[in-house]
């Protein structure tokens, strides 16, 4: 309790005080009352005594006061007595009402209910068991608020223990499960190192076993070169592993290597041929990245690849020459015979004649072309450079094709653009080659009733060719082998039998060599457009 509860409290008078002082009072007056009448007792013999000796009247008068006395003193031990019962029921009372209230706190405080206090009515004994019980029973709630407290730490500590211990459990579990994880990845480990090591010794006999030369480059230093790839290179027997290959100039074809590397940075590179020295090599070189500073260079060695096409352009070139030759006089000798400079001929033998003159022209196309053809694999096809301006080329191309395209009922039309015609540098001969046989395709390939679009288009630094026609299209399986020597389309060939399948191919070449670009768009049975486009050069 604290110390103004304390201070509340005054101790007054005593129970004993209190109930010993009226009791003593009231016992007083009982002895007085017994003296009086003791003293009316004993005046009554005395007055048996002189009643001899006074008068009858003196007598009675002492009697009648006696009597009076009596009474008076009957009366006060009555009332003596009455006050003693009263003051005694009420300082009974008065206690019993402070145990029953210190009753009903006892029972209160049993049952947990600690916050009823006494009234305090008095300083006494009572008063002073009513204070002591009071501070005890403010000990006892504030002892039961701090058990309450503390009950309530212990219950959060609990909890708080009990979730730390849960998350031991899990992370013992998750321990364990690591464990057995780690367990299962180490073992994988082992099996991917024995595979990997299998794999590795595979890998080791594929890269000796090679026919093709490899070389593996790591910020220009060489790190792998298998056997192939040292003999085509001349440094068999020799130590470069880990050097920069700057570093190996003594070796003429390692030199030559590191100077096209240097030369061509863009990645990857791929079918790049180069020819070494003597004896005569040609490798065809594959940069092939395979890390962040790693290249795989393949050496694959195309020399007799080159020396059997060589021959064989050289073959057609000659076999193209010794052919045209009496072609061209077989031409000329049927065109004689024709025109009657031998003499006069039959119609039947006219027709005969001109059947044989339409095919041997066939034949001295297909001779010109396989020439065309060796021209460009030999790298000598352009050689007559000049400024000209495409639209007269592409004009007088369909104003040639009139005939043909109303002989088959077809509709042939130039667009020609608005603009002024910018000035190409290009060999004539050979675009005009190129433009005719995309021209002659379109019209050869469309159907009765169809249409040919001849259109150019003019821009800063280049000038767009487009052929349309609505002929019989490329089948979509078939498009990647269009510029492909002797490729004919499957549809086309039922349409038309005759053809050599280069054409396509010559063009491609040409507007190639020139720098420019040619592509197509094609749908079967709906036509077909190719786009030409050649730089403009000042």
């Amino acid at each position: 309790m604290s110390q103004e509860k304390e201070e509340n409290f005054k101790k007054g008078p005593g129970v004993f005080l209190k109930v010993g002082l009226p009791a003593a009072i009231i016992a007083f007056l009982g002895i007085i009352i017994s003296l009086i009448y003791r003293i009316i007792s004993y005046s009554n013999l005395i007055l048996k005594d002189l009643s001899n000796y006074l008068s009858k009247e003196k007598v009675s008068e002492v009697l009648l006061h006696e009597r009076n006395t009596e009474i008076t003193t009957g009366i006060l031990s009555v009332g003596a007595g009455m006050l003693a019962l009263f003051l005694a029921l009420f300082i009974f009372s008065r206690f019993t009402e402070g145990l029953k209230e210190i009753s009903q706190i006892l029972k209160n405080a049993q049952k947990g209910d600690l916050n009823t206090k006494i009234k305090i009515r008095s300083g006494d004994e009572i008063g002073e068991i009513s204070h002591s019980l009071n501070q005890l029973v403010d000990y006892l709630r504030e002892s039961q608020d701090i058990l309450k407290k503390r009950d309530k730490e212990i219950q959060d500590k609990s909890l708080e223990l009990t979730e730390k211990i849960k998350e031991l459990e899990g992370s013992s579990q998750e321990t364990e499960e690591a464990r057995l994880a780690t367990l299962n990845i180490l073992e994988d480990v082992e099996d991917a190192r024995f595979q990997l090591k299998g794999e590795k010794e595979r890998i080791e006999k594929i890269f000796l076993s090679l026919t093709d030369g490899l070389m593996v480059l790591e910020n220009g230093e060489i790190l792998l070169m298998n056997p192939v790839a040292e003999k085509m290179l001349g440094t068999e027997g020799e130590n470069t592993l880990e050097k920069p290959l700057n570093d190996l100039s003594r070796f003429q074809n390692l030199k030559i290597v590191y100077q096209f590397l240097k030369q061509n940075t863009k990645r990857p590179i791929s079918r790049q041929e180069i020819i070494f020295g003597k004896p005569e090599l040609t490798l065809q070189i594959t940069v092939i990245p395979i890390a962040t500073n790693q290249d795989l260079i393949v050496f694959h060695d195309v020399t007799r690849d080159k020396l059997v096409e060589r021959m064989k352009t050289e073959f057609v070139s000659l076999a193209a020459h010794q052919l045209r030759t009496p072609l061209s006089a077989i031409k000329w000798t049927i065109r004689m015979m024709l025109d009657g400079d031998i003499g006069k001929i039959s119609k039947e033998q006219r027709d005969f004649l001109d059947k044989t003159y339409q095919s041997n022209e066939r034949m001295i196309g297909l001779i010109n072309d396989l020439l065309n053809v060796a021209r460009i694999e030999e790298g000598k096809y352009l050689f007559k450079m000049s400024p000209i301006k495409i639209e007269d080329i592409v004009q007088d191309l369909v104003k040639s094709y009139k005939e043909e395209s109303i002989r088959k009922k077809l509709i042939l039309e130039f667009k020609k653009p608005k603009e002024k015609s910018p000035m190409i540098n290009v060999d004539t001969e050979k675009i005009t080659l190129a433009i005719e046989n995309l021209i002659n395709n379109a019209i050869r390939y469309s159907f009765p009733g169809g249409r040919v679009t001849v259109s150019l288009e003019y821009g800063k630094k280049e000038v767009e060719v487009r052929v349309k026609d609505s002929g019989a299209g490329i089948p979509k399986e078939q498009q990647e082998r269009v510029f492909t020597k002797f490729f004919r389309g499957a549809n086309v060939i039922r349409m038309e039998t005759e053809g050599s399948g280069l054409g396509l191919f010559i063009t491609k070449n040409v507007i190639e060599a020139h720098g420019g670009k040619i592509w197509f768009d094609s749908e079967e049975k709906k036509g077909t457009t190719f786009h030409v486009v050649l730089p403009v050069k000042s």
